[in-house]
């Protein structure tokens, strides 16, 4: 492990610590308006504490908390330590979070101060109300008035406000309040999940001691910081101390992985299901050689892959065959040095996580939520069996309890060192969720593979509250009926219904650039409204359900289809800041729709 002698008691010395041993070394790279700039470990040293000192000047004190609102940039993770060597807590705002959100994340926080990320954010806190209108406002872009204080002009703190960093760094016990980070709030109003200094110390060096990254790694990061997946990673990259591109425009997605060629990227499901809905859609109407040279590649690399799961033996790239060549052009377009994707934030189908190991470019997956630092279990580039989220983080314990109600899985729960405090102002609500032997139930259910004893495997396999019965007393997991559905790439959120019916129906919003990608091949034109509603493209999407069917018993198989007539998106109010579908809206708005898969 990285730090052997003493553990940090909290994060300001899990930065000070990595100062200490590679100050030299960059630590960021982030666009400029000629390329790459960067920042060495001792350069963010001297920015965070100089930030710190600033915010004490403008009166924040320990014990206060201070929001972001950003996309991700280099200010973010530079910004948080700043507000953590001022002894405040870190509150984590989506950047795309409406201004409802925003009033009612800063009010329930109790926030004293707030960063933006620009003009259009502050906008948003402008007009969410009276509350953040009060707030010392910090604008990392300075194109704004100057009502509000700019980020480049906190350069110049007095000297008491740096002399009482060290103080505070002395008085932050492993148990003071480092982040809060809200529930995407599908279901219910958003909690607060506190997670303390020692909670992310715990995570950091337990993710270091894995393995999975090394220093001399390069990471791209371009996902929002505020998810606890993202949190995950920025102090894990303290931690490991590796290099981390970050820019958060995920329209330079594409570009950025030829020119940073990074060793690692982490992503959500989505991103994978969009990159495999493309190339199998160019591969649909490559030439008759292309082809086939593919699928003997796929052949090929199956072979492998189905022996890997029969036997238990560890993955190892394959550099020689027909796959590697046949890939090697996919392998170019994400840099070239790719050795594995990291996928978080929610479910990835086995099937896309199949796809990519056949490419020879793994997605490796993980398991956990914000109450438990977003990472409880991993897999490893040498073992991440079809469908597993891998095992348990050093430190983590993990067991299934007893099922209930004749349903077939038991409840994941966790315990250890990452698991959150509680709910902020919720007592109820997290006594709860944690039991009196500090064992967190994360209301998934999930099935553990002890065949290997010191690798227990985890796979999960749906979620407690909207595991369904029919009618007829069989049980549905919609949750991975509604994965399986994305995978196709064409459908970008799905609504299963099942409760109570006497067959399962979905409600189905589809991808708008991989549906005009499909209307091209198709030879039709028109916007979104006009083509779900046009009969080759419903034909289309009812021929891709018809393959998720074969994947489910018989009772669990969609039985009728609806695509909704608009994509759903935060603005219209049907998807979470975190890109998940707000069931009980969808399901009202769409009440009728519902009604009319079943009147027959």
């Amino acid at each position: 492990m990285f730090f052997p002698k003493k553990t940090p008691r909290n994060l300001i010395e899990l930065l000070n610590d990595r100062v200490g041993q590679t100050p030299m070394r960059d630590a960021y790279k982030y666009p400029v308006h000629d390329g790459w700039g960067s920042m060495t470990w001792a350069q963010v040293d001297r920015r965070v504490k100089t930030l710190a000192a600033c915010l004490l000047d403008t009166g924040i004190q320990p014990g206060d908390r201070v929001a972001i609102m950003s996309s991700a940039r280099v200010e973010w993770p530079v910004a948080a330590f700043a507000i953590l060597t001022a002894g405040a807590s870190v509150v984590a705002i989506y950047p795309e979070t409406s201004p409802e959100g925003v009033d009612y994340i800063l009010k329930d926080s109790g926030c004293s101060a707030l960063f933006v990320e620009n003009q259009q954010r502050l906008d948003v806190v402008l007009a969410s109300g009276e509350f953040a209108r009060g707030l010392p406002t910090i604008v990392i872009d300075a194109n704004t008035n100057e009502e509000h204080l700019s980020w480049h002009a906190m350069t110049n703190p007095s000297r008491e406000a740096r002399n009482r960093l060290a103080q505070i760094n002395a008085d932050t016990a492993s148990d003071t309040l480092a982040t809060l980070i809200y529930t995407s709030g599908t279901t219910s109003k958003p909690k607060g999940v506190m997670l303390t200094h020692g909670n992310w110390v715990a995570e950091a060096l337990a993710i270091d001691e894995t393995g999975i990254a090394k220093q001399d790694d390069i990471e791209y990061y371009w996902l929002p910081f505020a998810h606890s997946f993202g949190m995950a990673l920025m102090f894990g990259h303290v931690a490991i101390g590796f290099l981390k591109f970050i820019d958060g425009d995920p329209k330079h997605v594409v570009q950025n992985l030829k020119d940073i060629r990074p060793t690692f990227v982490g992503g959500p499901p989505r991103t994978f299901e969009k990159i495999a809905a493309g190339v199998t859609l160019r591969m649909s109407t490559a030439s008759r050689s292309t082809r086939m040279l593919y699928e003997l590649a796929m052949r090929s690399a199956r072979k492998r892959l189905d022996h890997r799961n029969r036997s238990g033996a560890p993955y190892r790239l394959q550099r020689f065959g027909i796959a590697p060549i046949v890939f090697k052009k996919l392998s170019k377009s994400f840099g070239g040095r790719l050795r594995f994707f990291i996928s978080g934030g929610a479910a990835l189908s086995p099937e896309i996580g199949d796809l990519f190991d056949l490419w020879g470019v793994p997605i490796l997956q993980g398991y956990g939520l914000s109450e438990t630092c977003g990472a409880s279990t991993v897999a490893r580039y040498d073992h991440h069996p079809t469908g597993s989220v891998g095992w348990p983080l050093p430190g983590t314990d993990l067991k299934i309890a007893e099922p209930l109600d004749g349903n077939p899985h038991g409840e994941i729960l966790l315990k250890g060192p990452h698991v959150m405090a509680g709910y902020f102002g919720d007592e109820r609500a997290t006594r709860q969720a944690i039991d009196a032997e500090g064992w967190f139930h994360t209301g998934d259910l999930g099935r553990v593979d002890y065949s290997s004893p010191d690798r227990p495997t985890l796979y999960v396999t749906g979620r407690l509250k909207v595991s369904c019965k029919l009618s007829n007393g069989k049980y549905v997991a919609p949750e991975q009926i509604e994965v399986a559905l994305t995978a196709t790439g064409y459908i970008a959120h799905a609504v299963v219904i099942a409760e109570g019916r006497k067959f399962v129906s979905a409600l189905v919003s589809l991808d708008p650039d991989n549906l005009q990608q499909l209307a091209l091949t198709l030879g039709i034109e028109g916007d979104y409204q006009t083509l779900a509603t046009h009969r080759a493209v419903q034909a289309k999407i009812q021929e891709l359900v018809d393959q998720v069917n074969q994947k489910f018993e018989h009772w669990e198989r969609i039985v009728k289809m609806a695509i909704v007539p608009e994509v759903f998106t935060t603005d219209n109010g049907y998807l979470t800041p975190s890109n998940k579908p707000i069931r009980h809206q969808v399901l009202s708005d769409y009440g009728d729709l519902v009604e009319a898969l079943y009147a027959s």
